[in-house]
């Protein structure tokens, strides 16, 4: 033991021995050396005066009770919600690097910013203060977001006019920016040397974590603060959100918000903690009673925790010294061994902790009547000879043999005690956060304490397994271990367990004690480059378990689906849920598809996912691997791009084209009405051309440049894609031949004129009739209704009806065609069997046209005469002969 005098002699010897250094130089040189043996021999004489003395201890000083407390502000169910205190100063003491921060203990946002500083995410100064006071400019929040969250970006960058490229703040100010947690001050510029307020910090927190008002209202925030009056119109609706959060902390005042006023580091703490609560990075501060409430309010019950759900460890049990353990390194460093030695295992039991359960063996030099084996009992204690009970519960080895060595002593003179571990108790820890089954596990340890390095202690990974592994909402990066201590503050252990993935540290994957309770944080955002590798990591949620999910919005069957994993054994991802709901609609904006994904924290992340990347580049990193209970969301796509929708029809996600569709075509068709598309013998899928054939046909009157088809959403709207067929036409655009889905409506109007050139060519489209009726009347062989190909001239027509008769005038016909615009046109047309075909003597015929064949005019005198003498011939029979 070393005492108080001990201490002091080798302060002053310190000082003293400092002073000769600066004051004796060259020949004083002997001086200085007698200063240090003074010193030292004087120290060695008051350690051995002292020896039997009782050992020196430390306790914390009592901190100064808090004069006022500091509120939390919270909406809920459109009522305002009392505000409730948080911890004291004392329940959450950090020690940073072995050192406090000294302004900071008994202030009133120690709770919100000792966490903080211990996770890196606000530092403090070189001269071991804080100073929680002083006002934040917009460049140090800007650092302080870059360090608290990591998520993906909202909008490009911009170039702020007083923010060059070499500012000190430059990346943090973009990254912030990005991700939507702060504002320019318009004109171009950023002013980062400028105080932010109070409401634009809150502002900032909101639209930053996309955070929504449901049930307080913007237009009544003063039912919650008296100087709502305040708050800038721009940041009322961010406000409400920041309350229904429980992001706002006032203080000391509950009901004075100051929205214009300059924040300080410490309010700046208070309103990122809160945040950081709410995205599950940090445990919630635990109220220990509602402390006040609105005016005119009727009494609300005191807040408890759920009691289904494992909620994190509140900040009050982490009162505890901050241990670093989060070195991140590229590649294993020379010479590191994967393989646990024997050494190493010793190594661990040096720091292991008796309790209840664990068997010892005690060894006394030169006494060997009172070694043995003994069972540390229940109550932590063992029963020896001749001493009787003796408390080890938290002690090691070490500190065990030497408090059991003192109770031998007054039995045995300078009796030297060794403990050994023979059979360790089994762990029981704790874990909660991002992981499939939290809650309380009994670990057993295997091996013999033989001396040969044969216990096997659990890591933290082992724990995780055991609690069904992480989920992908998982932050491995601040992963924390609490640990209780046999006497002061707990320990808080920070892991990187992205660095025993990227880089192989295991140093990270922390031997676990009695008593451990691991925290698996939310992270912010889901970083699909990462998604895969944290899905396979060996302490991730096992594949085989099936998955309860949804699917909603742009796919053929949308609801809720259990999806396992396939024939190949692989996990269960985005595409593949998307293929079991029946495969997206052509209405599909598969660039902008969400994954609404629970945490453990009770919120809810938004993964944004583009599928085109995957369609155009191969992008796998898009195919996100799916957890319990994600919902995937195939919005509606504003218009339809006619050269992406082949692609998208062909997606292996897309919905089965060769099943049959139910569409309808109206207009200018031969058979208008609702049709049943089926695919033929090549699977070829529904078009709209194989649609208008189904139909019949285009009639001489369509115009294919204004064709419609008309799409009922999932959304319950129309969709109208307008389709040019004469592009398909004339320069063979595919694209215009647009894929079909369930329910679509074709509609082909009537053209309002037509030009010849191009009727002849619309005729023989292969999505035209294949034969057009025609009516030859007259003289003819076989006059009436005359099936022809389309473009058939006249003089083909004519033959087809049996060519002239006897009777008929040969050289003119008349030409009846019904107009696109409603009217009716007749010319005769001179007919000469020899012309090619052509406009004015043998033009292409068109549906229902009326060719008219008149009476030669003999034909016509025969007739005539017929007429005049048709009375006669009853009168004179004779006439008869003739």
């Amino acid at each position: 033991m070393v005492s108080v005098d001990s201490i002091w002699v080798s302060t002053q010897c310190g000082v003293l021995s400092n002073l000769s250094t600066r004051l004796l130089t060259g020949k004083a040189t002997s001086m200085r050396v007698s200063f240090v043996a003074i010193c030292t021999l004087t120290a060695l004489a008051t350690q051995d005066l002292t020896r039997t003395a009782s050992a020196y201890s430390t306790s914390p000083s009592p901190h100064r009770e808090q004069e006022a407390s500091n509120f939390v502000v919270s909406g809920n169910t459109g009522t305002p919600v009392p505000v409730v205190p948080v911890a004291s100063p004392e329940s959450f003491i950090v020690q940073v690097a072995g050192q406090r921060l000294a302004d900071v203990p008994g202030h009133w946002a120690q709770s919100f910013i000792e966490p903080l500083v211990s996770r890196g995410i606000i530092q403090g100064f070189s001269d071991g203060n804080f100073r929680p006071d002083v006002a934040l400019n917009r460049a140090q929040f800007a650092t302080i977001i870059q360090q608290a969250f990591q998520k993906n970006s909202l909008r490009p960058a911009a170039q702020f006019a007083d923010v060059p490229a070499n500012y000190w703040a430059y990346n943090a100010i973009q990254n912030a920016y990005q991700m939507g947690f702060i504002r320019g001050e318009g004109s171009n510029l950023f002013n980062p040397t400028q105080n932010i307020s109070r409401v634009q910090v809150l502002v900032g927190l909101a639209e930053g974590l996309n955070l929504k008002a449901t049930t307080v209202n913007p237009n009544n925030l003063e039912t919650y603060f008296d100087d709502a009056g305040s708050i800038p119109e721009y940041a009322r609706n961010s406000v409400a959100a920041a309350i229904e959060n429980r992001l706002v902390v006032n203080y000391p005042n509950i009901r004075s918000l100051n929205p214009n006023q300059a924040a300080t580091r410490a309010e700046v703490a208070a309103f990122l903690y809160q945040a950081l609560v709410k995205t599950g990075q940090m445990p919630a501060l635990t109220p220990s009673a509602v402390a006040n409430q609105p005016q005119n309010q009727p009494p609300l019950p005191t807040l408890s925790p759920n009691p289904i759900r494992i909620a994190p460890p509140p900040p009050s049990a982490f009162n505890t010294q901050l241990i670093t353990n989060t070195t991140s390194i590229a590649a294993p460093p020379a010479g590191f061994s994967v393989r646990p030695t024997t050494s190493a295992i010793e190594a661990q039991q040096a720091d292991y902790t008796l309790g209840g359960g664990d068997r010892i063996r005690l060894d006394i030099l030169n006494v060997p009547e009172y070694a043995g084996e003994y069972q540390v009992l229940v109550n932590g204690s063992v029963n020896l000879p001749l001493i009787g009970n003796v408390s080890v519960k938290g002690l090691t080895l070490e500190g065990a043999a030497s408090t059991i060595s003192g109770k031998y002593a007054y039995f045995v003179r300078e009796p030297i005690i060794t403990i050994s571990l023979i059979a360790p108790r089994p762990l029981k820890v704790g874990i909660s956060g991002e992981v499939n089954r939290p809650g309380s596990y009994t670990i057993p340890l295997a091996g013999e304490g033989d001396g040969n390095g044969g216990i096997q202690f659990p890591t933290i990974t082992q724990a995780i397994q055991l609690a069904g592994g992480i989920n992908q909402a998982s932050n491995l990066r601040q992963v924390l271990v609490r640990r209780p201590q046999l006497s002061g503050a707990d320990q808080i252990i920070g892991i990187d367990l992205w660095a025993l993935l990227q880089g192989g540290d295991l140093r990270q994957d922390l031997t676990l004690q009695d008593g451990d309770m691991i925290f698996i944080p939310t992270s912010v955002s889901t970083n699909l480059a990462e998604a895969p590798r944290l899905a396979s990591a060996s302490f991730s949620a096992a594949k085989t378990q099936p998955l309860n999910i949804a699917v909603v919005g742009e796919v053929s069957k949308p609801g809720s689906y259990t999806v396992t994993v396939d024939e190949a054994g692989e996990r269960a991802t985005l595409t593949k849920a998307i293929k079991v709901a029946g495969g997206v609609t052509q209405s599909a904006d598969i660039r902008r598809v969400q994954i609404r994904r629970p945490t453990q924290a009770g919120s809810q992340q938004l993964i944004a996912v583009d599928l085109w990347q995957l369609l155009r580049g191969g992008d796998l990193q898009q195919d996100v691997i799916l957890q319990q209970g994600d919902t995937i969301v195939i919005p509606t796509s504003t218009d339809v791009n006619l050269a992406e929708a082949p692609q998208l029809a062909a997606a292996n996600f897309a919905a089965d084209q060769t099943q049959p569709v139910s569409i309808a075509v109206v207009g200018e068709v031969a058979r208008p009405g609702s049709h049943i598309i089926k695919s033929d013998e090549n699977d070829t899928i529904p078009t709209i051309t194989r649609a208008i054939q189904v139909a019949g046909g285009i009639t001489q009157l369509a115009d294919i440049r204004q064709v419609q088809v008309r799409r009922m959403t999932r959304e319950g709207s129309e969709k109208t894609i307008n389709v040019n067929l004469w592009d398909l036409l004339q320069s063979g655009d595919l694209r215009q031949d647009v894929t079909l889905q369930q329910g679509d409506t074709i509609v082909i109007p009537t053209a309002i004129a037509l030009n010849s050139e191009e009727a002849n060519e619309l005729a023989s489209a292969s999505f035209s009739p294949a034969e057009i009726t025609i009516n030859i009347v007259g003289e003819v062989v076989k006059p009436g209704a005359v099936q022809v190909p389309p473009n058939t001239p006249l003089n083909q027509a004519l033959l087809a009806a049996g060519g002239f008769n006897t009777r008929a005038r040969k050289r003119t016909v008349e030409l009846v065609r019904l107009n696109a615009n409603g009217t009716v046109s007749k010319r005769s047309i001179e007919i000469d069997l020899e012309n090619g075909i052509n406009e004015q003597n043998n033009p292409t015929l068109r549906p229902n046209d009326v060719v008219i064949v008149g009476k030669s005019g003999l034909a016509g005198l025969s007739d005539t005469v017929g007429d005049v003498l048709s009375p006669l011939r009853f009168i004179f029979p004779i006439l008869n002969l003739f």
